[in-house]
């Protein structure tokens, strides 16, 4: 937990209550205060969890989307997309499967052919909602 005073920042523990908590001036920069968090919680505590419903929503309204749909229909790409839908809803609903996700994402994105501008733009959607650091867009074998 962090709690703020007029003239603190307080880290505590609230798993282990005999631990000592850290305590920072409020006139901490933010930098600071990151710092201090992830020395304090751990780097993995700090980090934002994926936003699956922003990203998906997001992605729906994206050119990357627009290019995907405007694309041959063929019954591999409808299978590809039926599984990435079904994983990102299972993600939504809180019923995550990072190897099913990752799977689908794989499996859609070897059915489509995208620009590099589109690619960029998948890119950053995933950085903004934080899918970055548990999804990769291509397998490690066939990345550049």
């Amino acid at each position: 937990m962090i709690s703020y005073t007029p003239t603190q920042i307080i880290f505590a523990d609230d798993e282990d209550r005999s631990r000592p908590p850290l305590i920072l001036l409020a006139t901490a920069t933010t930098d600071e205060i990151e710092a201090a968090a992830a020395a304090y919680f751990g780097e993995a505590a700090t980090k934002a969890p994926p936003d699956y419903v922003e990203f998906y929503s997001a992605l729906l309204g994206s050119n990357t989307y627009g290019s995907v749909i405007g694309q041959p229909k063929t019954a591999d790409l409808a299978f590809a997309m039926a599984i990435f839908v079904s994983a990102i809803q299972d993600c939504m609903a809180g019923r995550e499967s990072q190897p099913a996700m990752q799977g689908a994402i794989w499996l859609l994105l070897s059915q489509v052919t995208l620009t590099e501008a589109h690619a960029a733009e998948l890119v950053t959607l995933m950085n903004t909602h934080h899918l970055n650091n548990i999804y990769l867009l291509a397998p490690p074998n066939e990345r550049q």
